[in-house]
């Protein structure tokens, strides 16, 4: 098959959860054997020169790219108001992205064309005009639930009232694109059954965040004294509120009880108020070169999240390395674990206490989640196999 892959940034480098799920997903589709395109928005958030793109990742697919700025701009934003639009969606839509695409289609036959994410979705009249190809959306998140979630943990006032304006919007824009598809690609059961309760009649296929061997390879490490670590991109309202959270509700109280411990955070976009602080054994990374590497070197993964949907790729990837995840319901969404068996939950700051106190009261239960956790990623989530079984559902559908 020939696969245009339509993306909202430029999947590389792999270094956020966006970017890793739709680069592992292109290493799939290209073992498979498929001729893949890319063609992605390059927003100033996350620009990458493909240029500087690895021979590797060349030589399996080909690579363009549009600058867009996609920016918010209080101005813009404000003016937004005045339109019945979600600034969310309206921000990735440009008159220049839209006519490279047109080219594109012009001068290549695609089967399918896979959006990567709703905010690629505004190009959908043009790629009806001009391909018979089959559209596949894959949902990373259900947007809106992101933001129903985040506006929950806000006071009241006008940044409330604006993104409550928004939040309903892009509920509306969500909702009205679910059956303008020819089928819905999700990362979790649970994103699917939102679809269907949203009045999908789709097909939709459950293609899970997969790892490939190269990701459990790395030399085992263990500190004599567990560390704490949190890593995603700080530029994500989620991530920060959870760190924030954490930070606030829990830890304090285990630095005073576990006094060696040690947290690191690390992400792109850090809060200045996070690489400035002086709370004690708090380390803070605002850029983190190499993730694996960076990850490796530490034991216990805090994922706190309090919002958000999809798959969290750091908590796979954190498994592949055998290191002991640490995280709330939400943070774990997607990922069919097993409670003290390969992961631990908390939900609350003394479920947090507990889960540390775990860790470090019985090292031995310790190592068997990780090793369990290495296991069951490398078993349930292998991109080889989640390639397979995505290459099969397009196959089927180009039969109908």
């Amino acid at each position: 098959m020939k696969i245009l892959q339509l993306c909202s940034r430029v999947p590389y480098p792999p270094i956020n959860g966006g970017s890793i799920a739709m680069l592992a997903l292109t290493r799939a589709l290209c073992a498979e054997g498929n001729d893949v395109y890319i063609l992605s928005i390059n927003t100033p958030k996350h620009h990458f020169d493909l240029q500087n793109l690895p021979d590797e990742l060349l030589d399996i697919a080909q690579w363009d790219a549009v600058d867009i700025d996609t920016t918010v701009r209080p101005f813009a934003a404000l003016m937004n108001l005045f339109t019945n639009q979600s600034y969310h969606i309206q921000r990735f839509y440009s008159k220049e992205f839209e006519n490279k695409l047109i080219d594109l289609l012009l001068k290549e036959k695609f089967d399918i064309i896979q959006m990567e994410s709703l905010f690629v979705t505004p190009y959908i009249k043009s790629i009806r005009k001009h391909t018979k190809a089959k559209i596949i959306y894959r949902a990373h998140n259900i947007e809106y639930k992101i933001w129903e979630l985040v506006i929950e943990g806000l006071q009241a006032g006008l940044k409330r009232s604006y993104l409550h304006i928004q939040t309903y919007r892009l509920k509306s824009y969500e909702t009205n694109m679910v059956n303008q598809f020819d089928a819905i690609v999700t990362i979790t059961p649970e994103d699917k059954k939102l679809f269907e309760s949203m009045g999908c009649n789709l097909p939709i296929h459950v293609s899970p965040i997969g790892v490939d061997d190269t990701d459990s390879n790395l030399p085992e490490h263990h500190n004599i004294v567990p560390v704490l670590f949190h890593l995603g991109s700080m530029n994500w309202v989620p991530n920060v509120e959870a760190v924030d959270w954490f930070i606030k509700e829990a830890w304090n109280e285990l630095h005073k009880k576990y006094p060696a411990l040690k947290f690191y955070i690390g992400g792109r976009g850090m809060p200045e108020r996070l690489t400035r602080n002086n709370i004690q054994s708090l380390y803070v990374y605002d850029d983190v070169e190499d993730a694996k590497q960076w990850m490796n070197t530490k034991d216990i993964m805090i994922v706190p999240l309090l919002s958000g949907s999809g798959m969290r790729v750091k908590i796979i990837e954190g498994m592949a390395l055998g290191k002991t995840i640490i995280s709330t319901t939400i943070g774990a969404e997607g990922i069919d674990y097993t409670h003290l068996q390969n992961i631990l939950i908390a939900d609350t700051p003394s479920d947090f206490s507990q889960m540390i106190g775990l860790c470090f009261n019985d090292r031995e239960l310790c190592t068997t989640i990780s090793k369990n956790a290495k296991d069951f990623v490398m078993n349930q989530y292998h991109n080889k196999t989640i390639g397979e079984m995505l290459n099969h559902f397009y196959h089927s559908l180009l039969l109908n």
